[in-house]
């Protein structure tokens, strides 16, 4: 149904509350004001689902610099902080992971920040970051008494 043919059939309803029909001018009014929501809805959306201009920038930094960073300087930190070797990595009553060798062979391939949202009290950021090991990691894993080297 074109956009004319639906407006012109609507101008007979009465709006919620009122008890009157649109006049001719009311109704051109309405009819100017659906003629402009699609036209803009239809004109923006391809706007609107392309890449956003932020993110992408921060996807280009996160590529060309982050990254790059990040590989020239976590092993270095994972050492500094006592991760490599990590003497205990997680434990529960049934299961334990202990002396975990190599975290600091791993390389960041890429970073990929999918969404941003800013706000006065809060800032929100999907990231995903792919990576690899250059060297097994080795541990001791206990599933009850049992032990895995």
């Amino acid at each position: 149904l074109p956009i004319s043919q639906a407006v012109s059939r609507s101008s007979s309803l009465p709006f919620p509350g009122r008890s009157r029909f649109l006049d001719g001018q009311e109704h051109s009014m309405a009819r100017a004001a659906c003629v402009l929501a699609v036209w803009c809805f239809g004109a923006l959306t391809p706007a609107l689902a392309g890449p956003n201009p932020f993110v992408t920038l921060l996807n280009d930094i996160a590529s060309k610099h982050i990254v790059k960073d990040l590989n020239e300087n976590l092993p270095r930190k994972i050492k500094e902080l006592g991760l490599d070797p990590l003497r205990i990595a997680a434990a529960d009553s049934s299961t334990k992971v202990e002396n975990v060798h190599g975290l600091q062979n791993i390389v960041v391939d890429s970073i990929d920040v999918v969404s941003v949202s800013l706000s006065d009290e809060d800032t929100v950021a999907e990231i995903h970051a792919k990576g690899h090991l250059t060297k097994n990691i080795t541990a001791n894993l206990f599933l009850g008494q049992s032990k895995f080297a």
